[in-house]
């Protein structure tokens, strides 16, 4: 219970992490054995407790930053001597620290603030937080993001009236201890790391390198032609010429992250001119009766960049949504005709009714088939995130990596002998970012476990020319495992589909069972080497929730239990398939709630989200 403070005597050269003095920085943490450690619940503030990806890091297994190389070292002494140009306003930090009672007897948890911006003319303190609890009952894993007030020309307050962090900054510094107490009286005791360049703002989920932009689609993007208005009314007036334009959005795709003194130097005007170029060449990519697939992926590269899409005012942002509505009632507007020519309605309408009686209306889900894991595990019923959420997603995400390849090759064996002209798509297993992502929406209240909704994790495209062929492969790949158990036909309804501006398919949802008997136990065995290379290419902060997983299916509550998972066939006509290629940037664009979901669904990245109470699942 002792207490020890420490004051910061002085900033030294990052040459000084060459010092053979210094600890060993990777040596192994103390083990959570060691610490006196509570195993009830530890009731926590909600307004702390806000959960976007509950990346959860073993107990007592946040260890420091390896010794950096001296290369490295140089890079980040370059990188610090260009902010400083700044005015020194901004100063990024990462912090370690962990959760305790008031007495500091005994230990909660460790936190990991992996970017901490401290900004003195806003006078507030920004932190990127993952929390890993020592046990579960301290709610669990969490990822937030705080703002709180700093009185950075006073005492060095941190924290929000009212609210229930409450604390000092050490010395009044960035980079001194931080030293808070919640409404619980728990204490929160924080040390510094390192001091990070400001890009780190700018890198908020490390992605990977983005890879060169080819010349094709430069040449193509280079050819699009701006209306003399800027295809945006009002908003994009006095743009420019197409030449002028292009070479704004090529700019942000090319630095989608330049130096912070770069974006400095500009001033408002220039920025939001920059900004306005750039959407109207999109405006005019976007609005092409002939779909180039070049041409769409550069408007995906550029919506992907940060300071480009998250800055669209909303009045750009209606722009952008007028111009994809516009776009896909032209598109749906042929396929409403196609539909009634062809006379759709009788012929595909009952396309999977057999099913429906025979396994009724209600959607599957996942763990129909696949047990929930339950022991040592909380699940929220309706939301916020726990690491068992978290991990949960990945269990379905390694399952689909085993089984995919034996799914394709039955459901496609099975389409091509009853239709041989069939085209036939795999598609990759589902992505976490979009399982992650529908938790806050599609699936918000869905019940726990709600990852367990997607039963398109394994999924394929069977496309065909006409309507007695749709049939004849729909009973076909239904036969391959078993019947179809659950069947959503869009070709039933003439008027349902305007919803999806025309677009019409059956949605088959089949179950995978092995051909030759298989556990989760023997799957783990036979794809550990696959899972373990998937593991260590996520976010450090990911792997344990991918470990975790693997757990569950290797030693763990599913060890012995049969492999089983429901998978998607989607069955379409030819002549949907070809729109559908036109209408998907559309579709994706328009499903974005603001500027911010919009970048991130193009960028691939988990959308944080405030925690609120919600009942957990035991």
């Amino acid at each position: 219970g002792n207490r020890l403070i420490f004051t910061a005597v002085k900033r030294l050269p990052l040459s000084a992490l060459t010092d053979e003095g210094n600890p060993n920085p990777s040596a192994s943490p103390v083990p959570v054995d060691q610490h006196t450690t509570s195993t009830a619940a530890v009731p926590r503030d909600s307004s702390v407790d806000t959960v976007a990806a509950a990346s959860v890091v073993p107990s007592g297994a946040l260890a420091l930053p390896a010794t950096a190389t001296e290369a490295e070292n140089q890079q980040q002494q370059e990188g610090e001597e260009e902010e400083e140009d700044a005015d020194g306003s901004l100063e990024v930090w990462e912090y370690k620290g962990s959760a305790s009672d008031a007495h500091s007897t005994v230990l909660y948890g460790h936190y990991h603030l992996r970017r901490v911006l401290f900004d003195r003319t806003t006078r507030m303190v920004t932190m990127d937080t993952e929390y890993a609890p020592l046990s579960e009952g301290s709610v669990g894993g969490y990822r937030s993001r705080d703002q709180m007030a700093w009185a950075c020309d006073g005492d060095g307050h941190i924290g929000n009236k009212g609210e229930s962090w409450q604390g000092t900054l050490i010395g009044n510094a960035p980079g001194g201890g931080m030293d808070i107490r919640n409404k619980w009286r728990n204490r929160l005791i924080f040390a510094a790391v390192k001091r990070l360049p400001l890009s780190a703002l700018m890198d908020e989920d490390n992605p990977p390198p983005v890879e060169p932009f080819p010349v094709n689609q430069r040449t193509v993007s280079a050819a699009v032609v701006v209306p003399a208005d800027g295809g945006g009314g009002v908003v994009t007036a006095g743009v420019g010429d197409s030449a002028t334009c292009w070479a704004a959005a090529l700019d942000f795709i090319d630095n989608p992250t330049p130096p912070r003194k770069d974006l400095a130097a500009m001033s408002p005007t220039d920025t939001a001119m920059a900004r306005r170029r750039a959407l109207a060449w999109t405006l005019a990519a976007l609005d092409d009766d002939l779909y180039d697939v070049e041409r769409v992926h550069a408007v995906k590269r550029l919506f992907a960049i940060r300071r480009f899409t998250t800055a669209l005012s909303p009045d750009e942002m209606a722009v952008v949504m007028r111009r994809c509505s516009s776009e896909l009632d032209r598109i749906g507007a042929g396929l409403k005709l196609y539909y009634e020519a062809e006379k759709l309605q009788a012929a595909l309408g009952n396309v999977g009714a057999a099913a429906t009686a025979e396994n009724g209306a209600i959607q599957p889900r996942q763990h129909d088939v696949i047990p929930t894991p339950r022991t040592g595990s909380i699940y929220p019923d309706s939301s916020g995130v726990t690491m068992s959420e978290h991990s949960y997603i990945f269990m379905l995400i390694l399952v689909a990596q085993g089984i995919d390849a034996d799914f394709q090759k039955r459901a496609e064996t099975a389409a091509r002998a009853a239709a041989a002209n069939c085209d036939y798509r795999a598609a990759p297993p589902k992505s976490f970012p979009r399982m992650y992502n529908k938790l806050w929406s599609d699936h918000r209240t869905a019940g726990a476990p709600r990852p367990s909704k997607n039963l398109d994790v394994v999924r394929a495209l069977i496309s065909v020319p006409d309507s007695p062929t749709l049939s004849r492969v729909f009973e076909a790949v239904g036969a391959a495992f078993g019947g179809v158990a659950f069947c959503k036909n869009n070709f039933g309804d003439p008027d349902g589909a305007a919803i999806t501006s025309h677009y019409r398919a059956v949605y088959a949802i089949v179950k995978y069972e092995p051909t030759e008997p298989l556990t989760y136990g023997a799957l783990a065995q036979r794809e550990m080497a696959a899972w373990t290379t998937f593991a260590e290419a996520r976010d450090p902060l990911e792997q344990p929730a991918v470990h975790r997983a693997i757990n569950w299916m290797a030693t763990g509550p599913l060890k012995d239990v049969p492999v089983k998972m429901f998978c998607e066939l989607q069955l379409l006509l030819d002549e949907y398939t070809r729109t559908r290629e036109s209408m998907h940037l559309y579709y994706k664009m328009e499903r974005a709630t603001d500027p911010d979901a919009l970048w991130r669904d193009f960028s691939c990245r988990v959308q944080p989200q405030p925690f609120e109470a919600g009942s957990l699942i035991k």
